[in-house]
């Protein structure tokens, strides 16, 4: 039995005339009437009542025929859904980010995906860098956003390939205790940080966050001296905000923590890309649905945010 044996079955049943179903069918007549006398002689019964005037259901033809509407709806929404699976239309995409902070940027992205995809799942899950990525290599979630540099495009995990890609960009700016001398002050050079305690995230995975920020640090002519290093940024502003160091941050977290610490921009405007990460083998329709998606509908973030934000 196949399915075009129930499809045949269920078009003689609704038009009760060998004729015209033939024609609904685009069949002619002689091989539908063949293929219903095989489709009785499989089930062992007969489906229809016949004579020279009318085509009736059987009581066996009418139970058959309730099972047979199931089955050929059943088999046509397996067909639409994976259809609408290989387009991304449906599906599941598990999304890891840093910190509480960057939620800002998600609703902006996740509108414009699920416009094109409202019936995608999305979850988030917060953990670090480092985290994300062994994440991603074992596939406990599908597309992370990290602090990694995306001059290396390439991140291997043991034996798995992780693609890098630039997201946006975050505008960077100084955190300093609300009671620091720097905080009068409408923006604050790197070089006016050469003696301060630096707090910072640690330097897991390389060429992240705390390389990002020692390589200003040099670039301004000193090193810094890390006092603490603290493994999220809620962390590391809680001790800037107790007075342990000062640090420098993207504008992303200001919201937060206004009331608690001082935010000045830097003299000399520099910023932090936003990096995504995804396993370069992963070809699931829905991640690339939202790869494009966050190419859409991403910003950068400029200096007028960062003036905004320390205001």
């Amino acid at each position: 039995m196949e399915l075009r044996h129930l499809r045949y079955f269920a078009a003689v049943a609704d038009e009760l005339h060998f004729g015209r179903a033939a024609q609904r069918l685009r069949i002619a007549q002689p091989p539908l009437s063949q293929q219903i006398r095989h489709l009785e002689d499989e089930l062992g019964v007969a489906l229809f009542h016949r004579t020279k005037r009318r085509v009736a259901l059987t009581e066996a033809g009418q139970a058959f025929l309730a099972r047979v509407r199931v089955i050929l709806a059943t088999a046509g929404d397996a067909v639409t859904e994976a259809q609408r699976v290989a387009r991304g239309e449906l599906g599941r995409v598990v999304i890891g980010f840093m910190s509480a902070a960057m939620l800002d940027q998600f609703p902006v992205i996740l509108r414009g995906f699920r416009r094109g995809f409202p019936d995608a799942e999305v979850q988030l899950a917060q953990m670090p860098s480092n985290e994300q990525l062994k994440a991603v290599a074992s596939g406990h979630i599908d597309v992370g956003f990290v602090d990694i540099s995306h001059r290396t495009p390439i991140v291997m995990v043991g034996d798995t390939a992780v693609r890098v890609e630039r997201a946006w960009s975050e505008a960077l700016l100084v955190a300093l205790p609300p009671d620091h001398a720097l905080a009068r002050r409408n923006a604050v050079a790197l070089a006016d940080l050469a003696t301060e305690p630096f707090v910072t995230l640690p330097r897991q995975p390389a060429t992240g966050f705390y390389d990002q920020i020692i390589g200003l640090c040099q670039a301004a002519g000193f090193s810094p001296t890390v006092r603490q290093e603290a493994s999220q940024l809620p962390a590391m502003l809680t001790l800037v905000a107790a007075g342990l160091g000062v640090a420098i941050v993207p504008c992303c977290v200001c919201p937060q923590w206004r009331d608690q610490i001082a935010f000045r921009p830097l003299a000399e405007p520099a910023s932090i890309d936003v990096t995504m990460i995804w396993r370069t083998d992963d070809v699931s329709p829905v991640l690339a649905a939202f790869r494009d998606a966050v190419h859409r509908e991403s910003r950068d973030a400029t200096l007028a945010d960062s003036m905004q934000a320390a205001e």
